[in-house]
């Protein structure tokens, strides 16, 4: 920040002299004198006024007593009186500015220091432990692909540790890591979390469904799948495990609907021929099941 400049509080050289040659001058003097030597005087106050003159921008009249003396004095002290007085208030306002200006000066620095400060935290404690999520997730990705489902779980319970437990994509995958090991306590357990952050996530309802069924709660299991069903149709799978769970319930109706409705996406999965063919034979309706089940070996023949 740059320094103000202050003005000289003191008197120019040359103007004490003219203090006290005017001030020891009388009227009467002044009238002799100005009767006598009418030229000098006036050439000499002519000098003086222009002497005086180029002095006003750091020094005031001394007085008005004195000023009075010289002609044209009068509107030299008038000019001169406003003109101190402004100086008077900018050398008051002066210092305030200044004070100002370093107060701004001082609350930008602290600002960018607390920038600075929040930037370091941020690289430190906040990018290290994103990354580091981000390394156990991808970690647990790679051993999920490989079928390693305990290392898998590793990471990804680490990678929930650093995330405080809300990445719903990790608890998913946790989930099926359990489920693939039959833990499926603990596969629920996942699974109803990531379905609290994403509740409308046709793929986690499909996966409480399906762990629900393997667990013989199959009411639960109908729920969960018909909630999935809504979300995306389209699911032969879901629609072949959804009928599986009213077959168990011997809710026959439902499960040859869901049947069909999956033979109507996969025409030529055996499996959904056979599984609607078993759901007539349990509610005694053979001719129906042995057409289903034809049907299914001529299916597995002709991939065979």
């Amino acid at each position: 920040m740059s320094r103000s400049k202050k003005e000289s509080t003191q008197t120019p050289k040359g103007y004490e002299a003219v203090e006290h040659k005017e001030s020891a001058s009388t009227p009467e003097v002044e009238s002799v004198q100005a009767t006598q030597s009418a030229v000098a005087v006036a050439e000499e106050d002519n000098s003086k006024v222009k002497s005086v003159e180029s002095l006003t921008e750091s020094t005031p009249c001394p007085s008005a007593a004195n000023c009075a003396n010289d002609s044209g004095s009068e509107e030299y002290f008038a000019q001169n009186s406003s003109s101190s007085t402004a100086k008077q208030g900018a050398s008051v306002a002066g210092p305030k500015t200044n004070i100002q200006m370093m107060m701004f000066s001082v609350l930008a620095v602290t600002e960018r220091i607390l920038n600075q400060l929040m930037f370091l935290y941020k690289s430190i404690f906040v990018i290290n432990h994103q990354i580091k999520t981000i390394f156990f997730k991808e970690k647990g990705f790679t051993y999920f692909d490989k079928g390693n489902y305990p290392k898998a779980l590793e990471q990804f319970s680490s990678s929930l540790e650093k995330e405080n437990s809300d990445d719903a994509e990790v608890l998913f995958y946790k989930g099926l890591s359990h489920a693939n090991l039959n833990e499926f306590a603990d596969a629920e357990a996942s699974l109803l979390r990531a379905n609290e952050l994403e509740p409308n996530d046709h793929d986690i309802l499909r996966e409480l469904g399906n762990t629900c069924y393997k667990q013989e709660r199959h009411k639960d299991a109908i729920k969960m799948l018909n909630a999935s069903i809504e979300l995306k149709p389209e699911q032969d799978k879901v629609l072949y495990t959804l009928g599986s769970a009213y077959e168990k319930l011997e809710q026959y109706e439902d499960a040859y609907k869901m049947f069909n409705l999956a033979i109507d996406l996969q025409p030529t999965e055996p499996l959904y021929q056979h599984a609607l063919g078993f759901a007539y034979e349990a509610n005694g309706r053979h001719e129906d099941a042995m057409k289903q089940f034809r049907n299914a070996m001529e299916l597995e023949s002709t991939r065979s």
